[in-house]
Parts: structure tokens; C-alpha cells; sequence
């Protein structure tokens, strides 16, 4: 497993594709001016689906990008991940 950046989603990706991390810049002024859209038909409803999602919570600031990692890899069932990190997601659910 490897991380690219990609420029150009019309692209064909020449390998296989387990997540994508958008970046933007967070200005806290525009959340109270954000609109709230109401959107029930995008919510993963399965209980067994949601309770075996890997999801952290992040206490560090600034590690965003490291759990953006961290939730692609380890909600990604046939990926080999390693001593580490099998650890890492057994004892995280």
C-alpha cells in the first residue's frame, strides 16, 4: 500500500484504490454560517456495518491526517496490515 496524490480524478488509477483524504482548510468563522441539510438516505443504517467501522477519535490537534490514514487502513477488511497495526484494530473495537 502506498500513498499518491492525485491531481486529476478523469484519470484512469492504473491500482487499486482503498480511500481518498480531501484536504481543506478549516476557517471557524463559516461554521455557524454552514447550512444544515438534512440527508437520512446517506446514513449507513446496517448495525453490524456501523459497529465494525473503525473509527478514532481524535485527541491530538494537528493529527488529522495520521487517523484520515489510520480509518482508511483499518476499514479495509482484506488488507494485510501488519503485527502493528492488527494489534492496533483489536484493540480499538
Amino acid at each position: 500500500v502506498q500513498v499518491e496524490e492525485i491531481y486529476d480524478l478523469h484519470k484512469p488509477l492504473e491500482s487499486p484504490v482503498y480511500g481518498f483524504i480531501f484536504l481543506f482548510r478549516w476557517i471557524e468563522e463559516r461554521r455557524s454560517r454552514r447550512k444544515f441539510v438534512e440527508q437520512i438516505e446517506s446514513f449507513v443504517r446496517d448495525e453490524e456495518t456501523i459497529n465494525n467501522i473503525f473509527f478514532a477519535q481524535q485527541m491530538v490537534p494537528n493529527s488529522c491526517a495520521t487517523h484520515a490514514l489510520l480509518s482508511i487502513l483499518l476499514n479495509c477488511p482484506n488488507l494485510h496490515l501488519g503485527e502493528t497495526l492488527s494489534r492496533l484494530k483489536v484493540m480499538s473495537l
